[in-house]
């Protein structure tokens, strides 16, 4: 049997670990719009983050999805994208932060004995900050 354009053919009654998968997947979208939040509450905030409409968000979560489409796995695919990358921007602005504050009690302290280091912890805060600079342009 051929899958179709529209298909992945995964049917929940089969032992196919790529519906667990999806589940998974669901689950990690839960967490991240609506952490420590009752399901009732996550789930019409996972639908709008995911662009599906709540009754098949949570045919998905509960595996009663009788199949699953190619609409749902991509949907998951540039949500999992959109938390990577604010999970990655936030990590590097809190590192920028960091190198930023090392910079200023550096200075604070000497900064004529520590002029090398503080001029290479800036010029690293301002190569990080240019990156979100031309993100938000």
């Amino acid at each position: 049997m051929e899958a179709s354009a529209t298909r992945l053919e995964i049917s929940p009654k089969g032992s196919d670990m790529r519906f667990v998968d999806i589940q998974s997947r669901v689950a990690g979208v839960f967490s991240f719009v609506a952490p420590a939040r009752p399901i009732k509450e996550a789930i019409p905030k996972a639908a709008k983050f995911l662009g599906l409409g709540e009754r098949r968000v949570r045919a998905l979560h509960a595996g009663e999805a009788r199949s699953i489409g190619l609409a749902d796995d991509e949907a998951l695919f540039e949500a999992e994208v959109k938390i990577s990358e604010h999970m990655l921007t936030k990590e590097m602005q809190r590192h920028a932060d960091r190198l930023e504050y090392a910079a200023l009690r550096y200075a604070a302290k000497s900064p004529d004995a520590y002029g090398d280091r503080i001029a290479r912890w800036r010029d690293l805060v301002r190569r990080v900050r240019r990156v979100f600079d031309r993100e938000i342009a």
